[in-house]
C-alpha cells in the first residue's frame, strides 16, 4: 500500500511539473510521413497502431490497468489489503503464542497452586499444555494459508476437546471441573 502511495505521489508530481510547462506552438508543425511523394497509408497506420497496442499490452502494470479498470484495481487492492490484514494479525498472535510459551514457567506455580496439583500431575499438566499450544500453532499455520473457516472452528472445537480429553486422564474430578469451567485453557 506504502508503494501505491508513493507512485500516486511521484505520479501527481510530475503531472503537476508538466502542467507548469510552457506549451509549444504547434502551427509549425508538418504532418510526418516517409517522405513527400510516399505519404502512409491508412492501412500502415492501423497496422503499426495495432502492433503498438500489442506490445503496450505485454506491460504487465499497463495491461492490469488496461484490462482490469478502476473497479479491478479497487478489487486487487482489497484484496492486497485483507492480505495484510491477515499478515498482521497472524504476526500478533504468534508473537502472543511465542511469549505465552515463554511464560509457561511463571504460570505453572500458579496454576499448580490453583488446581492443587502433584508433581506428577504438574508434569502432566505442563505437557498437556505444550500439546495444547502446539494445536494451537498449527491451527493459525492453517489458518494463514487460508483453510475455509468453517474448517478451522471445527478443528479448534475438536482441539479444545482433545486438551480436555487429556486433562481427565491425570485430573481429580474437582480439579478437571475448576480447570473447564474457567474456559482457560492457559491456567489463571
Amino acid at each position: 500500500m506504502e508503494a501505491l502511495t508513493q507512485e500516486n505521489r511521484a505520479l501527481r508530481d510530475r503531472l503537476a511539473a508538466l502542467e507548469l510547462r510552457p506549451v509549444p506552438d504547434l502551427s509549425s508543425r508538418a504532418p510526418v510521413t516517409t517522405n513527400a511523394e510516399d505519404p502512409v497509408t491508412q492501412e500502415e497506420f492501423d497496422a503499426f497502431r495495432d502492433e503498438v497496442r500489442e506490445a503496450l499490452a505485454g506491460g504487465k502494470a499497463l495491461a492490469a490497468e488496461l484490462t482490469t479498470g478502476p473497479e479491478g484495481f479497487r478489487d486487487q487492492v482489497a484484496e492486497s489489503l485483507t492480505e495484510i490484514l491477515r499478515d498482521e494479525a497472524a504476526d500478533k498472535v504468534r508473537t502472543w503464542q511465542e511469549e505465552r510459551l515463554e511464560r509457561l514457567d511463571e504460570t505453572m506455580p500458579k496454576v499448580e497452586t490453583w488446581l492443587e496439583l502433584t508433581p506428577s500431575q504438574s508434569d502432566q499438566m505442563r505437557s498437556a499444555l505444550l500439546a495444547q499450544y502446539d494445536r494451537e500453532a498449527e491451527l493459525t499455520r492453517r489458518w494463514e494459508a487460508g483453510e475455509d473457516p468453517v474448517v478451522l472452528g471445527e478443528l479448534k472445537l475438536s482441539d479444545r476437546e482433545a486438551h480436555l480429553a487429556q486433562l481427565e486422564l491425570f485430573l481429580a474430578p474437582a480439579q478437571f471441573e475448576s480447570y473447564s469451567v474457567s474456559g482457560d485453557s492457559g491456567g489463571k
